[in-house]
């Protein structure tokens, strides 16, 4: 797994992230793979990814503010491990029947990454910061149209600057999307 911090000197930490967030991740990359080591590089991107997805969502309290620290956390990890994305589909001649186990327990890491997202949601909608909408059916949408616009840029035909502008879009039309009208 190539999970690993982008130093850069000139860039201010974003709320949520703090000083330490590269020793953190670093630890966790390392629990990660002492606690599973039957788990591929895929897997264990994958729960990489869902460390950082409930490190941000944690950063703030409201719902729909988890929801934007959530995408925002999706993009950096995957803008950290190109390509994480194209290695979920079957690549390496197996047959179904022998990557059946390994699809299923990569099904329930993303099952649970996009529950997480649609309990954000939920939470929101509970709280009355958002209106009401089908929790599950939403983080569905969302986590399909992040990893799309993630992909595009994966093959090349979506620059970074293009990609992050079309996530920012995204998040602004989540949160007021979603926003209460009360």
């Amino acid at each position: 797994m190539t999970c690993r911090q982008k130093s850069n000197p000139g860039r201010r930490n974003r709320p949520g992230e703090g000083n330490a967030a590269p020793v953190q991740a670093v630890t966790h990359k390392r629990q990660v793979s002492a606690a599973a080591p039957a788990l591929n590089a895929t897997e264990q991107g994958l729960a990489e990814n869902q460390h950082r997805l409930r490190e941000a969502s944690r950063s703030v309290e409201r719902p729909l503010d988890q929801l934007a620290a959530i995408a925002a956390a999706h993009l950096r990890f995957h803008l950290e491990n190109p390509g994480m994305l194209s290695r979920l589909g079957p690549a390496d001649g197996r047959s179904a029947a022998a990557r059946e186990p390994e699809r299923a327990r990569i099904a329930r890491l993303l099952e649970t990454m996009v529950g997480e997202v649609a309990e954000a949601i939920e939470r929101a909608v509970g709280e009355g910061e958002a209106r009401p909408v089908d929790p599950l059916a939403t983080a569905i949408f969302l986590w399909g149209a992040w990893n799309g616009a993630i992909e595009l840029h994966a093959r090349g035909l979506l620059g970074e600057p293009d990609l992050r502008a079309a996530l920012d879009q995204g998040r602004e039309l989540l949160t007021e999307g979603l926003r209460s009208r009360a």
